[in-house]
């Protein structure tokens, strides 16, 4: 399964994997104020660090995107499976 399916997705992983451009106007800033600003987000799981423990990531889109943001998040999580790992206690 791709990752994408068009430009609009791959501009919205792109920026979930790059993080915030300086240089671009439409880029969200790591400002942690999606959610007073009611942008959709969603977490998802994003791996695991040395030492076993979960790390998760955000997805943010732009005002109205709610359904793109989750299509994100579900094909992010079908691609790369760390929603399958738990960790151990």
């Amino acid at each position: 399964m791709p990752l994408a399916r068009d430009v609009e997705d791959c501009a919205l992983l792109l920026s979930v994997l790059a993080g915030p451009d300086a240089r671009d106007p439409c880029s969200l800033p790591e400002s942690g104020g999606q959610f007073s600003a009611g942008l959709p987000a969603v977490s998802v799981p994003a791996g695991f660090t040395a030492s076993g423990l979960p790390v998760g990531s955000q997805i943010v889109g732009p005002p109205r995107a709610d359904a793109a943001v989750l299509g994100a998040a579900r094909v992010f999580e079908q691609a790369t499976g760390f929603g399958k790992r738990r960790p151990q206690l």
